[in-house]
């Protein structure tokens, strides 16, 4: 009987261990590492801020402000995210609808995509979506 008890004592003690190393593997690590990501506009008009693109090795999030500046009132259009790899091919292309948006209003735009090795990104506006 102290055998057993003795085994599963030790046995609670290589599980809690083993959670131990688990847990300060994944602080250490800090999860996937970010790499820097570019970005060009191709347009001035409206006014879009970007806050923060960041992109692992398999996702991208992109976090931007955009503020209606034409001085007119916009019915529908898209914010075209065009993403390339290190080697400048075009890997995916994503649209945002930018719907009943008044002049001088702002949105906030935060994205998320799995798209895996950008390493670049063409910010441009379009009048239609890609996925009609």
């Amino acid at each position: 009987m102290d055998t057993i008890k003795r085994d599963f004592k030790l046995f609670l003690l290589f599980v809690a261990l083993f959670a131990f190393v688990h847990i300060m593997m994944r602080i250490l690590s800090g999860g996937s590492p970010s790499v820097g990501v570019t970005y060009t506009t191709t347009f001035d008009s409206p006014e879009l801020v970007i806050i923060e693109i960041e992109a692992t090795a398999t996702n991208v999030h992109i976090q931007s402000e955009i503020t209606n500046t034409t001085g007119a009132f916009i019915q529908t259009m898209y914010l075209r995210f065009e993403f390339y790899n290190e080697y400048g091919r075009r890997i995916a292309t994503e649209d945002v609808e930018l719907r009943l948006f008044h002049n001088n209003e702002t949105m906030r735009i935060d994205e998320s995509y799995r798209i895996r090795n950008v390493s670049s990104v063409r910010i441009s506006i379009v009048e239609s979506d890609t996925n009609e």
